[in-house]
């Protein structure tokens, strides 16, 4: 798994946010979103992907990016992998 420090995000004037998920609440992640989890301690967990029709047209655009198939991971600096935020690739 590959993280991005929070100070390469502020270095590139990256807009983002760090939230603490309790207990009985959701967390819905939007295309394009990146993001990662972190365990304070016991617990049970459990993840869930699905996506409404409204994201087909951001399924679309993955596939011209790069396809995974399973137990492939795609990294940042995979080639495959080419995403921008104001011009600055990441």
């Amino acid at each position: 798994m590959t993280l991005i420090s929070p100070s390469i995000l502020k270095k590139y004037s990256i807009p983002f946010d760090r939230i603490t998920q309790e207990e009985g609440e959701f967390m819905i992640t939007f295309p394009y979103g990146y993001h990662a989890g972190f365990n304070h301690g016991f617990n049970c967990a459990e993840s869930t992907n699905f996506a409404t029709l409204r994201w087909i047209d951001y399924g679309k655009m993955a596939t011209q990016v790069g396809q995974c198939t399973l137990n492939q991971m795609v990294t940042p600096e995979s080639p495959t992998n080419t995403h921008h935020y104001n011009g600055l690739p990441f």
